[in-house]
């Protein structure tokens, strides 16, 4: 027997609230996301201090 499974990517850049600080970025990926703080502030992308 065979099964397929099928599961969408989820937006984690859509949710309220964002998973990355006011001041960075998100961009969603197949499975993931990822932060980056916006010029003039510096972190990680969940925090970013400027």
């Amino acid at each position: 027997m065979r099964y397929v499974v099928w599961v969408s990517d989820i937006d984690e850049c859509a949710a309220s609230p964002s998973p990355c600080h006011v001041n960075a970025t998100c961009t969603n990926t197949d499975g993931a996301f990822s932060c980056n703080c916006t010029d003039g502030f510096e972190g990680d992308g969940v925090n970013c201090t400027g």
